[in-house]
């Protein structure tokens, strides 16, 4: 288990170096060669791009072409941004978000540009539809043999990643880190880490953290930096009281 997380450490430290598009997701096995090229074939199958991470055997990147993307989008009624001059109604002037369509792909921000979904969306709709790809039972059972693996997955197992994880060969489902995708954020980290940010004009990339990291840790960005300047008011009302405590 040490060493596979030490594989999986160096596979996402030489992602920094690939293409942006190249991977979302890295899925680490402990599995003989017979399954991983049982697994690579399933995950093809899908629709999913999948490759091996250089100098390893186990580890293989996944991503998603972009029509397989928006197809799931919409499948699971994902909620993305709009453009400023698609927000139609007083809702969504002041929350400019709206479930997914197909047909109205050109309402959304980032339509016809490069990266059309963010890196934290791009990392949702890869694992969704990993977790959707279904297991062969009896081509696994086949494969399973051939690597000498003596434990069998249950019947009622649909899900490759579920059938995997019963015979103790998943080892770890992971974004993948990319350079380009991280600078967004950056500056905002060292602005809070460094408290300039309160006499700083620059605001908080709050939407880069966001796209990068998802929903939770802007979240919790966004809620660090009120709570601090909530604070301001009555810190500063305590310090008065103590200076001219008798």
């Amino acid at each position: 288990r040490r060493r596979l997380s030490h594989v999986v450490q160096q596979s996402r430290l030489q992602n920094n170096h690939m293409d942006a598009a190249s991977t979302d997701v890295l899925l680490a096995l402990t599995a003989p060669e017979p399954v991983v090229r049982y697994v690579e074939q399933r995950v093809r199958s899908a629709g999913l791009r999948v490759a091996r991470v250089p100098a390893t055997a186990t580890v293989l990147r996944v991503s998603a072409p972009s029509a397989t993307l928006e197809r799931e989008a919409e499948h699971l009624e994902l909620e993305k941004r709009l453009r400023p001059e698609a927000r139609s109604c007083a809702s969504e002037r002041h929350w400019p978000m709206r479930e997914f369509v197909l047909a109205q792909r050109a309402d959304f921000a980032g339509a016809g540009e490069g990266g059309f979904f963010t890196p934290s969306e791009r990392v949702f709709l890869v694992t969704a539809l990993l977790e959707a790809v279904p297991v062969d039972n009896a081509s696994f059972s086949a494969a399973l043999a051939a690597g000498a693996v003596r434990e069998v997955p249950p019947r009622h197992l649909s899900s490759l990643l579920r059938a995997l994880a019963s015979v103790g060969l998943l080892g770890e489902v992971s974004a993948a880190h990319c350079a380009g995708r991280l600078e967004g954020w950056r500056r905002s980290v060292g602005l809070l880490r460094e408290w300039a940010w309160l006499r700083s004009s620059e605001p908080l990339a709050l939407d880069a953290i966001r796209d990068y990291w998802g929903e939770r840790t802007g979240f919790l960005f966004a809620w660090q930096a009120f709570y601090v300047q909530a604070l301001a008011p009555p810190a500063a009302l305590g310090l008065c009281i103590w200076w001219r405590r008798p």
